[in-house]
């Protein structure tokens, strides 16, 4: 799940939050695997033995079978009742997880609004009835499990006295022998706790199969933006980027109308306009974040459409309006993905980004793990970090998004000179 989740493109996860995707990867899958490992064993074994034990019955006295096998519908009526209310309940319960990840995850990576705006008794209320709600939904499901075992025992206990009263009469009449009818009834007891077994594995199952769902639904996902059949890969470019004619919408409405533009390699491009134009929409689809609904991108002469995305952002830099970080030493965020970076590389980059300074001043300096989204850095450090790791990429194009925007002036003014030296 998580290797697909990786494949897929920005707009799904524009569309499902962040703790959904966690729970379905975490609660689904783990209720799935305790499905797969546990229940799946136990119900084809109860099921061999019930058929084991069947054939005896018929074999020793195939009428007093009949009479046991009358009670059957009972049981496989609430049993395939309760298996579907377990799953229905299972689903639902599921979902609450989703959003209970949800909520957990906008209170914490939220916590300085929070704490800003005094909302801690709002946010730990609405914990609290989301979580109820959960409560709730699994006590349903609790209900009906332990609903389930006695039902069985009442069922079983009838079909039980009626084997025992219409056996004892036959042996009384002489029908049948006394050897015949305890060998039938030690098979009918025998035969009751794997059918008790199979009643609650199949409710499992059922929640099983709820988790199966949740999970196949992401799996099936089709990624937006896919390698056409035969893209090639793209050779090491100049860096000449051509828009023609390109126009782009999200869900139908259009955000960019018949958009034209050259850049030579070499040029730096600075497009301006005001909040809500489309700045950071027309520089996602260079790196091919979304496809153009219409027109062309071209690089050196390629549409981007033609080649690989690997080979594509392979040589493109990105430093995006949000400033992402990981949890990591400076020196991984900065080498990002690089197993055995140069030291003087790294080093290269951040004095080009402004950032030694402040990095020379932490506790371990290129070492220092730098928290949660960068969170033990200032917002201009976090900029000029991001910054050094587009630096150190060396990508023919570089893409900043209102890069520099934390930065104070004489800062932004160094940085922008290095970006001029470097390009």
């Amino acid at each position: 799940m998580y290797v697909h989740l990786q494949s897929l493109s920005l707009s799904f996860f524009a569309k499902n939050p962040t703790g959904v995707l966690m729970a379905r990867i975490t609660n689904d899958v783990n209720i799935l695997q305790a499905s797969i490992s546990n229940v799946i064993i136990s119900f084809f074994k109860d099921l061999v033995t019930i058929a084991g034990l069947v054939v005896v019955l018929f074999y020793q006295d195939w009428k007093l079978a009949c009479i046991a096998f009358l009670i059957m519908p009972w049981v496989i009526i609430p049993i395939q009742r309760f298996g579907k209310k377990s799953r229905r309940f299972s689903t639902r319960g599921q979902e609450k997880v989703g959003k209970i990840a949800t909520l957990l995850h906008e209170a914490i990576t939220g916590c300085r609004i929070v704490k800003a705006f005094g909302m801690e008794d709002y946010e730990a209320q609405r914990f609290s009835e989301e979580n109820f709600r959960l409560f709730r939904i699994r006590l349903k499901r609790l209900r009906i499990r332990a609903i389930s075992s006695p039902l069985m025992e009442l069922i079983g206990g009838i079909a039980g006295a009626a084997v025992v009263f219409y056996g004892g009469y036959s042996v009384i009449n002489g029908t049948s022998t006394p050897g015949t009818f305890f060998s039938f009834v030690t098979a009918l007891l025998l035969l009751y706790e794997p059918v008790r077994n199979l009643s609650t594995s199949y409710q499992d199952i059922q929640e099983g199969l709820a988790g199966a769902v949740r999970v196949f639904q992401v799996l099936d996902s089709v990624p937006e933006i896919q390698d056409k059949e035969g893209a090639l890969t793209l050779p090491p470019v100049q860096g000449a980027v051509s828009l023609r004619s390109v126009s782009f919408g999200y869900d139908q409405h259009l955000v960019l109308h018949d958009i034209g533009l050259e850049v030579r390699p070499g040029e730096i491009i600075a497009i301006v306009g005001t909040t809500g134009a489309g700045k950071t929409t027309l520089v996602n689809l260079i790196p091919r974040f979304y496809d153009v609904t219409a027109g062309a991108i071209v690089i050196d002469g390629v549409d981007i459409r033609d080649v690989t995305l690997r080979s594509l952002r392979s040589q493109i830099a990105l430093v995006s309006q949000q400033t992402i970080l990981f949890n990591d030493t400076v020196r991984s965020n900065i080498a990002y993905g690089n197993t055995a970076p140069p030291e003087d590389k790294i080093i290269e980059a951040a004095r080009a980004a402004h950032a030694t300074d402040f990095i020379g001043e932490l506790p371990e300096g290129y070492d220092t793990i730098i928290g949660e989204a960068g969170v033990k850095l200032s917002g201009g450090q976090r900029q000029r970090m991001a910054i050094a790791r587009a630096l150190f990429k060396n990508a023919p194009i570089l893409i900043l998004d209102e890069a520099t925007s934390s930065l104070d002036s004489k800062s932004e003014e160094e940085v922008q000179l290095a970006l001029w030296k470097t390009s």
